[in-house]
């Protein structure tokens, strides 16, 4: 083995399946200087949300974090994918005490949530839960509502 890689290893000890994110944000939350400087601002959090361990940690300093701060955005990797559905214990926990969950996997993707922030601080509170849910029930109408279709044929009539 590289003896740098070795040596990242042997001082990296989370690498493999998940990170403390639960801890790192009760770090930040125990300590004024920080606490100070998240009360009353926009925060935004980078993280894939695929907490180590039991994420109820994670989950109380994210409603903490959301009273304290004007808004909460949370941007994940994982969100830039048009399939992905935060149903991890953890990100499903999350969700009610975000005003926006977006996709960051790159400098184009970061722009493009550095822009949407202006409508996200001017909409309502805790909004990611609202969308997220309205866009489960449109998922479960269409689908409910959309009629077999025979094989070899248009699923949109033609008029």
């Amino acid at each position: 083995m590289d003896p740098a890689l070795a040596a990242v290893s042997r001082a990296v000890t989370d690498a493999d399946g998940g990170t403390a994110i639960g801890e790192a944000l009760r770090r930040f939350l125990a300590n004024p200087r920080y606490l100070a400087l998240a009360r009353g601002a926009l925060i935004v959090v980078i993280s894939d949300g695929l907490e180590r361990g039991d994420p109820t940690d994670m989950v109380r300093a994210t409603d903490r974090l959301s009273r304290l701060g004007h808004r909460l955005v949370w941007w994940s990797p994982l969100a830039c994918s048009p399939t992905y559905r935060p149903v991890t214990r953890g990100m499903a926990g999350l969700l009610p005490h975000l005003d926006h969950l977006g996709g960051v996997q790159d400098l184009a993707t970061g722009l493009s949530e550095v822009e949407r922030i202006p409508a996200v601080v001017a909409g309502p509170r805790r909004a990611a839960w609202r969308l997220f849910t309205r866009e489960r029930e449109h998922d479960r109408h269409r689908r409910r509502a959309s009629p077999p279709v025979a094989p070899g044929r248009p699923a949109v009539a033609e008029r």
